[in-house]
């Protein structure tokens, strides 16, 4: 079952209706409200000609997967009343873009804000996706860069990046190195609670410093 919002997001939820019915999935969806006219979201709209249902929580519990394009990353205002009863439903939800609810930018939660087993989002990743309490709610696939013309990311380079591995950046140690080369390293921690020390000492043992 897709449960598709009156706008973007909601264009996206026809999108992934209608091919997954060419695949041969059996597939309902359920209109929160009709998309404006004229936009990209009608016109997807207009692609549908599935089976449609109310938009309810008798609905939601019945299927099994339940795909939530209602609201985006730009939601203003809380998830409440019927939306919220209806995605509460759900045994198991795939969301589009983020959990109907969640701010893509803090992370925080407008009203009720459904866990998802999979967020697919486009072009990259929202700092929401990444920082609590939303992380656990949106275990995330993005599509890659790669996978859009280039003229529509040059023109937006990141701002902020995940701490990750990749990231990371170790001096390389040359064949000729030695411990006046390699730099010193000094930590200083409390007396009584040197866990934290010894693993920050460890870290730069591991990574190459000389002292």
């Amino acid at each position: 079952m897709v449960l598709a919002g009156p706008g973007n997001n909601g264009g996206d939820g026809y999108v992934a209706a209608r091919l997954l019915a060419e695949q041969g999935w059996p597939v309902h969806l359920a209109a929160l409200g009709p998309p404006r006219p004229g936009s990209d979201a009608a016109g997807a709209a207009s692609r549908w000609f599935g089976p449609t249902v109310p938009f309810a929580p008798e609905q939601a519990v019945r299927a099994d997967v339940v795909i939530d394009a209602v609201f985006g990353a730009g939601l203003t205002r809380p998830v409440t009343g019927a939306v919220a009863e209806t995605l509460q439903a759900a045994k198991r939800i795939v969301a589009v873009d983020v959990p109907s609810g969640l701010d893509g930018a803090t992370g925080l939660p407008f009203g009720f804000a459904p866990s998802a087993e999979l967020t697919v989002t486009f072009f990259r990743l929202k700092p929401g996706h990444l920082l609590l309490p939303a992380a656990p709610c949106a275990a995330t696939s993005s599509w890659p860069t790669s996978a859009f013309p280039t003229p529509c990311w040059t023109p937006s380079p990141p701002v902020t990046f995940a701490n990750l591995p990749t990231l990371w950046r170790l001096p390389a140690l040359a064949t000729d190195a030695h411990k006046y080369t390699r730099g010193h390293v000094t930590v200083v921690g409390g007396a009584a609670m040197t866990g934290a020390a010894r693993l920050a000492a460890e870290a730069a043992r591991r990574s190459g410093a000389a002292w």
